[in-house]
């Protein structure tokens, strides 16, 4: 085998190896950071399939083929756009520890007219946002996180009886609203493996799971719709993800969205859309949800 031919056998072999190894996170938390890849070693494998039909490898390129399409199209079907309407609003924003333009982005939040919002990297820097937000959402849970800052979650609607509940990485807060009790919860995981996420994992399923009743939750993920870390916070709190697949962490100096991982969980049935906000200093862009309750 010449080397141009070997190093395209190599290709098609483990990049095929890292696209299946990214679907079995809950077996070990390398799995979740190599979905994070999923689409871009998705198109690799597509590109090297093609020259693999080329260079006469057959079956190979053609597993190949399949595999990068099979993985490839329910993402793009996730992408599809999705009309942001609703009865209610919910805007989640990581305002980034030292951010620079926070007039503007507490401005933002303030038009949106949202009645709930989740924040993340509240630092001492920032943290005059929970003030200036204070008269137009007067709930409030502020919890701590991790050095780049606490999590918080604010709403228009009056609290319940029932404390607020804190933990690593996670505020949460039961509210009374038009539909009845609601809690909100507010996450800010920490970035997967061989970084700490699958370790702060079980202590915010253990919190969700003490939660009666439903659950909204949302904030920043540091993980990708279909990582297995996502699919265990919707199971645990008996929500799905809502809203197409959106950019939201922007990479380098200029605003070029990259990576999709702040969400929105809704619960079972409700229904709901997002639109894009801006950055306003921070390194996310905001996510205003817009839902429906089931039967309303």
């Amino acid at each position: 085998m010449g080397f141009v031919k070997w190093l395209i056998w190599f290709g098609l072999i483990s990049t095929s190896a890292a696209i299946i190894a990214g679907y079995f996170g809950a077996l070990h938390p390398l799995g979740d950071s190599l979905a994070v890849f999923r689409r871009e070693l998705s198109v690799l494998l597509l590109v090297l399939s093609v020259i693999g039909m080329a260079f006469h490898f057959g079956r190979l390129a053609q597993v190949g083929l399949a595999l990068a399409l099979s993985a490839t199209l329910p993402i793009v079907w996730g992408m599809r756009d999705q009309p942001a309407v609703g009865d209610y609003a919910h805007y989640q924003k990581n305002l980034l520890w030292n951010n620079n333009r926070l007039d503007d982005a507490i401005a933002d939040i303030a038009a949106s007219d949202a009645q709930v919002v989740t924040l993340q990297e509240l630092s001492a820097a920032n943290m005059r946002a929970l003030d200036a937000l204070s008269q137009a959402y007067p709930s409030q849970n502020v919890c701590a996180s991790s050095a780049a800052g606490r999590v918080a979650v604010l709403s228009v609607w009056p609290k319940t009886d029932v404390e607020g509940v804190c933990g690593t990485g996670i505020a949460a807060m039961q509210v009374i609203g038009p539909d009845g009790p609601l809690w909100l919860v507010s996450l800010h995981l920490k970035w997967p493996w061989p970084f700490d996420q699958a370790a702060q994992l079980p202590g915010i399923l253990a919190l969700i799971e003490t939660l009666d009743g439903p659950i909204i939750v949302a904030g920043d993920f540091n993980m990708v719709p279909w990582g297995n870390s996502v699919r265990q916070i919707a199971q645990a709190s008996n929500t799905r993800r809502t809203g197409q697949i959106r950019q939201t962490l922007r990479l380098g100096r200029y605003n070029v969205p990259r990576l999709p991982i702040d969400h929105v969980l809704l619960p079972q049935g409700w229904t709901g859309g997002q639109e894009r906000r801006g950055t306003f200093g921070a390194d996310h862009y905001g996510l205003l949800t817009r839902w429906t309750v089931a039967g309303g």
